[in-house]
């Protein structure tokens, strides 16, 4: 379809992905207003070939027509209903991996391609009522992009639920990075490091290449050494997961967007944390440790060394989403936060109507239970 601005939108099977797109797909991160590892190829193209049992995606690609460059990607897919908009619509690619939604709009083209987006959802509104996204970046560039081009289409937000996700504005990091704690915090902090230090020289590195798989390798054991290997969650519990993690892993290696952080004693690695760098944004994915050092909390050590670190190890990083569940240790050594949106874009007068009568329904309970 070719919109007003001159740019065209078709939809792609990711099964037709051939590797000239692949590689255009793979140079839009950079370029993108803001970064997302679960919309880079590596991440879809290696969960497709891996699980089976994921839904299978569609790309919704946004171009210049004289030159096919990129300036927008969707990755995409179709429901019949959901208890927000129960009629047939569109929502962001969602698997138990995908942990940050969105799109990618390159920057210089960020408003235009967002436009041409919304003109070719109102195009097939005799398919689909709207676009739903989770776990959207709620104040992010793209996010305000999104917002904007949908309101200058008729169009609004619907929002169904928000929460608060720990994050790392990297320039907000200050000097001392104890200052950010209570006393109380320092004291435990300070305390589990001697507890550590005691077993054996502490030592901490991030690592961007992986050669020979080694600390891959580290990483997968140590995950499934604890509670995530007796209940079977851990990577390395399925062999599907795990040929995916090693597939995505060397791809993200291989294109500099790797980071693995290792806290050892005396060479031996007790917390690992694996994390893909997209853009100019790290995502903290998974981490792990050794159980027999439980008590001298590694998982929250390393996080505290990966603060630590980031300006000098990873200086082309500005900002750290955590990946993470309200909740978790991490907001107690990474204190920030930025706020996740799920909801619709109605792009439909029947979808409209359909969305805001289930939010009323939902007021209502709500009023109900108070």
């Amino acid at each position: 379809m070719r919109c007003a601005s001159g740019l065209t939108v078709r939809e792609i099977p990711i099964a037709e992905v051939d590797a000239e797109f692949s590689e255009r797909w793979a140079q839009l991160g950079p370029t993108s207003l803001d970064g997302n590892a679960f919309l880079g190829p590596a991440f879809v193209q290696s969960l497709v070939r891996n699980l089976p049992d994921v839904a299978t995606p569609f790309l919704v690609a946004i171009e210049e027509e004289a030159t096919q460059t990129l300036t927008g990607l969707c990755v995409l897919e179709e429901v019949r209903g959901s208890r927000l908009l129960p009629l047939s619509h569109l929502r962001n690619w969602q698997t138990d991996y995908t942990l940050t939604g969105g799109v990618l709009l390159r920057s210089d083209a960020a408003e235009s391609t967002a436009e041409a987006l919304f003109e070719w959802l109102e195009a097939n509104g005799h398919r689909w009522n709207g676009l739903a996204f989770s776990d959207l970046p709620a104040n992010s560039r793209t996010g305000r992009t999104l917002f904007a081009a949908a309101s200058q289409a008729g169009h609004s937000w619907r929002e169904d639920s928000r929460l608060d996700r720990a994050s790392v504005p990297v320039e907000e990091i200050p000097d001392d990075i104890m200052t950010l704690y209570s006393k109380s915090r320092r004291k435990s902090l300070r305390r589990i490091r001697r507890k550590l230090e005691s077993h054996g020289e502490v030592q901490f590195e991030i690592h961007t290449k992986d050669p020979d798989n080694r600390l891959l390798g580290e990483f997968l054991r140590l995950e499934a050494s604890g509670w995530k290997g007796r209940g079977n969650s851990a990577l390395a519990s399925d062999p599907q997961q795990a040929a995916f993690c090693h597939e995505w892993v060397a791809a993200i290696a291989g294109a500099g967007e790797l980071a693995i952080c290792e806290l050892s004693v005396d060479g031996r690695p007790v917390a690992m944390s694996l994390n893909a760098i997209h853009g100019d944004t790290l995502f903290a994915c998974k981490v792990g440790w050794e159980e027999s050092f439980a008590d001298c909390s590694p998982g929250t050590l390393c996080e505290l060394f990966t603060l630590q670190s980031l300006r000098t190890l990873l200086p082309h990083v500005r900002f750290v989403d955590s990946c993470s569940r309200p909740g978790s240790y991490v907001e107690k050594i990474w204190p920030w936060t930025f706020e996740l949106t799920d909801g619709v874009f109605p792009t439909t007068w029947l979808g409209s109507l359909a969305v805001d009568s289930m939010l009323r329904i939902k007021q209502v309970k709500r009023l109900l239970r108070d």
